[in-house]
């Protein structure tokens, strides 16, 4: 998974063509307005359950379809300590107790993960999985095991960052006025170069 991350970074030279896909796209400027304020909440508060019930909802302002937390939902101390575990490593364990609480989704329970620990934990979606696997159908999104890889590849490209991914991130920060961490810059580019 890293060399296919490695390959897509590396092709993706045009930096301000990819970052001009931001206004005009599907998400505009209000995704990336939104973005910079949602990773101020998580900055801002100590996690218990009620802020945890709040930056879930906030995560999926996101996303096409609405938080749904039921009775028959995990116990939110139990994902909370998951939350606070996954701070160190990421586990499989645990990162299914926090899907089952984000509607039993991979892509929710990466959004939240990504807005408490931003130098972590990547979003995934189907596009960022598609890109890098050739498919984006549920079970490859759904599949714990395809996150956690992705995971550790973002984390392994980074520690020696590409030029060209040091000018998106250089050049996203000059245009949008705030600083993102180097495994946003990674998910964000593969996101542009998945359109």
């Amino acid at each position: 998974m890293l060399a296919k991350i490695q390959e897509i970074i590396n092709k993706n030279s045009d930096v301000k063509t990819l970052l001009e896909k931001i206004e005009p796209g599907t998400f505009g400027l209000s995704y990336v307005k939104s973005y910079e304020s949602i990773i101020d909440f998580f900055n801002d508060i100590d996690l218990n359950e009620n802020s945890l019930i709040q930056g879930a909802h906030m995560v999926y302002g996101w996303m096409p379809t609405i938080l749904n937390i039921t009775k028959h939902d995990l116990d939110k101390q139990n994902v909370l300590l998951s939350l606070e575990k996954m701070r160190k490593e990421i586990d499989k364990a645990n990162l299914n107790v926090i899907r089952k609480f984000m509607n039993n989704s991979n892509v929710g329970a990466s959004k939240l993960l990504h807005f408490m620990y931003p130098e972590k934990y990547p979003i995934w979606d189907s596009k960022i999985c598609e890109i890098i696997t050739g498919k984006s159908h549920h079970q490859k999104v759904q599949n714990a095991p395809n996150y956690i890889n992705y995971c550790e590849a973002v984390q392994k490209l980074i520690n020696e960052l590409p030029e060209n991914l040091k000018n998106f991130k250089k050049e996203f920060e000059e245009i949008f006025e705030y600083k993102i961490s180097n495994v946003r810059a990674t998910e964000l580019m593969l996101f542009l170069s998945a359109d």
